[in-house]
């Protein structure tokens, strides 16, 4: 990883969690409301995961990992939590819901709000970004600025949590099958 990471990206705090545990080795993203024009930029290749609480959509996670709610503890307030860090292995445009269908196995959304990301803003492309995920033994607490507030995708942190201690999540190999994939539907 490289040194140091000041940059985060918001997620919901379930995929956060998902993505710790193995469990989720892809994002789609748009862009948030406050991002430059409405889009989401794959600008950075490296960055922080920001656990997000406030619009969380339990239904929108497949059944399978609802337990991963349960997981979740909300920081002390005014606080932030860091624990996992991400590097985009690959980020590609997709126009259409089918071709994710094939990626199902590496997410923990429901066809339905997959299918729902290409409503908003439906000329605009989904980005998929596939990730190498590297997380902490034990998070870093942070203050909750208000520069970090908004609906907005990328967030420059004050102070760049140290990576010293970061462990792949997964083993290099997990990611093969995912790129196959992804290459076959791209």
């Amino acid at each position: 990883m490289p040194v140091p990471i000041a940059v985060a990206l918001k997620e919901w705090a379930v995929v956060v969690e998902a993505i710790r545990s193995g469990r989720q080795r892809v994002l789609f993203r748009k862009g948030g409301i406050a991002d430059p024009s409405g889009r989401f930029d794959p600008a950075h290749r490296a960055f922080w995961l920001f656990p997000t609480y406030e619009h969380q959509q339990p239904h929108a996670v497949r059944q399978e990992f609802q337990s991963l709610f349960q997981r979740l503890t909300l920081p002390p307030a005014g606080t932030l939590r860091f624990d996992t860090c991400c590097e985009v292995v690959e980020a590609v445009a997709v126009t259409s819901p089918q071709e994710l269908e094939a990626l199902e196995p590496f997410h923990i959304w429901t066809r339905e709000h997959v299918a729902s990301r290409f409503t908003y803003q439906p000329t605009e492309p989904l980005w998929v970004l596939v990730l190498r995920a590297y997380a902490l033994p034990e998070p870093i607490a942070a203050p909750a600025l208000p520069q970090y507030g908004g609906c907005k995708s990328w967030v420059t942190l004050a102070a760049a949590p140290d990576t010293q201690r970061l462990t792949p999540v997964l083993p290099d190999t997990a990611l093969q099958p995912l790129l196959q994939q992804l290459r076959l539907t791209a």
